[in-house]
C-alpha cells in the first residue's frame, strides 16, 4: 500500500483535524469492480482489517510509532466504494473550563493509584454533568452490549443510552450482536425472534442498517411493528426471509421512503408486482436494489423501476418473466447504474442501442450470464461503455468469434476492461483469444469449458499479458493436455473405468505428446532472459484438462507439468487448481488495483 506522509500544523488553541481517505480503485470502484466478482450471483461482503502509523521527522523512535499506532476494522458491501478512512480530532474547548480541570485531575489520581503498590482504586468521583456530556461522545467507539450495559448504571446514562439508541447496525449473522465471544463468520445462531424484537425496540432513533440475510425464522410482526418507527433507516437486507410479502414493502414505502438507500429482496417468492410498484412510486432515494429470484415480478412492476432514477445498482437474477419491454425502459431512465447484473433473463433479445444507460459512461459491471437469445451483434450496444471494468457473458451460448473481435476493437473498453468471463463459450477459438491478447490488458480471464481453445492461443495471452494477467481459468478445456497421463499406473489410483479407458485411448493417438500443452504454459510463464520481471499470474484453473486422472483427483507429484508449477512457486491448492502468492507481482498488480490516497486537513 502506497504511504504518504504529511504535517499538520495549527495553533495551541484551535482545533486540530488530521484525516486521510484511501481509495481502492480511484474511489469509485466497488469490491466486485476491482476484483472482478469472482462468485457472480453471490452475497459477499470485504472485510478490511488496516493499521495506521503517525511518523514524525524529529525524535521518533518505536515506543513513540508504537503508541501512535492504530488498528482500524470495517467491511463493506459489494456495491459500496472501498474507502478506508482514519479522522483523528483534537478539541481543547469541549468541556467548561473547571469542568476540564476537574477530569483531568481525576484521571491522574486514577493513574497513580493503579501504579501504587498497594494496588487500591479510588472510586470514581467525575461530575454527573461531565458525565452526561462525555457519553455521548463515548458511545460511538462502544460495541452494542457495552452500550447495552452503561444503560445500567443510572437513571441518567439510561436516558442518554435511549436518546442515542442502542444499536446503529443489526445484523444476524454477526456473533457479536448476541454476545457470544464467537468471531465465526458462519451463521448466527443464536440470534433469535425475541433478540430482534428488543433490539429494535431500543434503536429506533439510531438503527440505519438491518442485515437479516438468511434469517428464515423471521415474522412479519417481528419487523413491522418497528417500521414506522426507524427514522434514519439506510440499509435493509431481507434477503430469503420467505415469509415476507408486499405487505413489508407497502409499509417500508410509507414510512422509511425518505431515508432508504439499499434494498436486498432476494428470493422473496411472496412478492409480486404491487409490491414493487410502492417501492419504485416512494422510496425515490434508492442507489441500491436486488431483485434477485423475485420470480412473481413481470414486466408491469419492471417497467416501474425507471422511477428509480438514482439506482447505482440493479441486480435482476433469474427474473424470467422480465423482456426487453421493461429492460429498454430502465436502461433509457436509470442513467446513473454503475453495476448492473441481468442473469438468466432468457427472454432478453438485445441489448438497446443508444440508451443512457449504456452511454453514460458510468457503468462498470454488466453480468449477462445465461441470456440465451444474445447475438453477436449486441457487441456493438457496448461500443459507448467506457469506464466498463467488468463483463460477463458466460453461457450466452449464441456468440461467436465476431462477438469478441467487435467487442475488443472498441476504444474504451481496451483501456478500461479489466476482468471478462467467457464461460461455456464454445463457438470462440483461438482467434477470439488472440484478438484479446492483442487488444486489452486484462486482470482475470475465465475461458472455462471452451472446448475449441488450444495451447497456441493461450501461449500468446499469457506472452502478451504478462506484466497484467493474474486469474486465468481454462477448466474443462477439453483440447488442453496438461498433464503426462503415463505418469500414472491403474494400480497407484484407483480410476474409474471410463475415466481409464479415456486415458488409454489418449496415449494411443498421442504418446508423444503427453503435457505438450502444459509445456507451452510453463514456457509462458517462466522469465525470458531479456526480461527483467516475473511473470504476474498467480491463480491458474486447468481443472479437468487432458492428463487429470479424475476430477478430485490431483495432478500426481511427478508430473513434469507439476514439478515446472512448483519452480514458479504455484501450488496446487486442489486438484488441478493452482496458485501462489502475490509477492512475486506485486507492484504490477497494486499499480491495476490502487490507485491513490487522498489527504484532507
Amino acid at each position: 500500500v502506497a504511504a504518504r506522509e504529511r504535517e499538520h500544523q495549527s495553533s495551541t488553541n484551535s482545533r486540530r483535524q488530521e484525516a486521510f481517505v484511501y481509495l481502492l480503485g480511484g474511489g469509485r470502484l466497488s469490491m466486485n469492480a476491482v476484483f472482478g466478482d469472482p462468485c457472480p450471483g453471490t452475497s459477499k461482503r470485504l472485510n478490511v482489517h488496516y493499521i495506521v502509523t503517525e511518523i514524525t521527522a524529529n525524535n521518533d523512535t518505536t515506543a513513540t510509532r508504537l503508541a501512535r499506532t492504530e488498528s482500524h476494522h470495517t467491511s463493506f458491501a459489494e456495491h459500496e466504494r472501498v474507502m478506508l478512512r482514519r479522522r483523528l480530532t483534537t478539541q481543547r474547548q469541549c468541556l467548561p473550563e473547571e469542568d476540564q480541570t476537574h477530569a483531568s485531575k481525576q484521571l491522574k489520581t486514577l493513574a497513580k493509584s493503579e501504579c501504587s503498590s498497594s494496588g487500591a482504586i479510588q472510586p470514581w468521583s467525575l461530575r454527573p454533568s461531565t458525565s452526561e456530556l462525555l457519553l455521548p461522545r463515548i458511545l460511538p467507539f462502544l460495541d452494542l452490549w457495552e452500550r447495552i450495559q452503561c444503560r445500567v448504571i443510572c437513571r441518567a446514562w439510561k436516558k442518554t443510552v435511549w436518546e442515542w439508541g442502542v444499536a446503529t447496525i443489526i445484523d444476524a449473522n454477526d456473533p457479536r450482536t448476541t454476545n457470544t465471544g464467537s468471531t465465526s463468520s458462519n451463521s448466527n445462531k443464536n440470534f433469535t425472534r425475541p433478540i430482534l424484537r428488543g433490539l429494535l425496540a431500543h434503536s429506533y432513533t439510531s438503527l440505519h442498517s438491518l442485515f437479516l440475510s438468511g434469517f428464515q425464522e423471521l415474522e412479519k410482526q417481528d419487523l413491522h411493528p418497528a417500521i414506522p418507527h426507524l427514522r434514519n433507516l439506510r440499509t435493509l437486507d431481507v434477503t430469503r426471509c420467505t415469509r415476507l410479502d408486499d405487505l413489508t414493502l407497502k409499509l417500508l414505502a410509507e414510512h422509511v421512503s425518505s431515508t432508504l438507500q439499499v434494498l436486498y429482496l432476494k428470493g422473496l417468492h411472496k412478492v409480486t408486482d404491487i409490491g414493487l410498484e410502492s417501492i419504485c412510486k416512494s422510496c425515490t432515494q434508492l442507489e441500491v436494489l436486488d431483485l434477485s429470484q423475485v420470480v412473481g415480478l413481470t414486466d408491469r412492476g419492471g417497467k416501474r423501476i425507471q422511477n428509480l432514477k438514482g439506482l447505482r445498482a440493479l441486480f435482476l437474477r433469474d427474473n424470467y418473466q422480465l423482456t426487453n419491454g421493461s429492460l429498454d425502459e430502465i436502461t433509457q431512465k436509470c442513467n446513473k447504474l454503475t453495476q448492473l447484473s441481468l442473469w438468466g433473463m432468457i427472454r432478453l433479445q438485445h441489448l438497446k442501442i443508444g440508451t443512457p444507460a449504456f452511454n453514460s459512461g458510468r457503468l462498470f459491471i454488466l453480468n449477462l450470464w445465461g441470456c440465451h437469445s444474445l447475438r453477436d451483434d449486441a457487441a456493438h450496444a457496448l461500443g459507448n461503455m467506457s469506464n466498463l471494468n467488468s463483463l460477463i457473458v458466460s453461457e450466452c451460448h449464441r456468440l461467436t468469434d465476431a462477438f469478441i473481435e467487435t467487442l475488443v476493437s472498441v476504444t474504451g473498453l481496451q483501456e478500461g476492461l479489466r476482468h471478462l468471463h467467457l464461460r461455456y463459450l464454445k463457438k470462440i477459438s483461438d482467434k477470439s483469444i488472440s484478438a484479446i491478447a492483442a487488444n486489452l490488458r486484462l486482470y482475470s480471464l475465465d475461458l472455462s469449458f471452451c472446448s475449441q481453445v488450444t495451447s497456441t492461443g493461450i501461449y500468446r495471452l499469457l506472452e502478451d499479458c504478462r506484466d497484467c494477467l493474474v486469474e486465468l481459468r481454462l477448466k474443462c478445456c477439453r483440447n488442453l493436455q496438461i498433464g503426462s497421463v503415463e505418469s500414472l499406473s491403474g494400480g497407484e489410483v484407483f480410476l474409474e473405468a471410463e475415466n481409464w479407458r479415456r486415458m488409454q485411448r489418449q496415449q494411443q493417438q498421442s504418446s508423444t505428446g503427453l503435457g505438450r500443452d502444459g509445456n507451452w504454459i510453463l514456457n509462458a510463464l517462466r522469465r525470458p532472459p531479456h526480461c527483467l520481471v516475473d511473470h504476474t499470474l498467480c491463480v491458474l484453473d486447468v481443472r479437468q484438462c487432458g492428463g487429470q486422472p479424475v476430477s478430485n483427483v490431483p495432478y500426481p507429484d511427478s508430473d513434469p507439468f507439476v514439478i515446472g508449477m512448483a519452480k514458479l512457486n504455484f501450488e496446487q491448492v486442489v486438484p488441478g487448481f493452482f496458485s501462489r502468492s502475490t509477492n512475486s507481482s506485486r507492484n504490477c498488480i497494486n499499480g491495476t488495483i490502487i490507485r491513490g490516497v487522498e489527504f484532507s486537513n
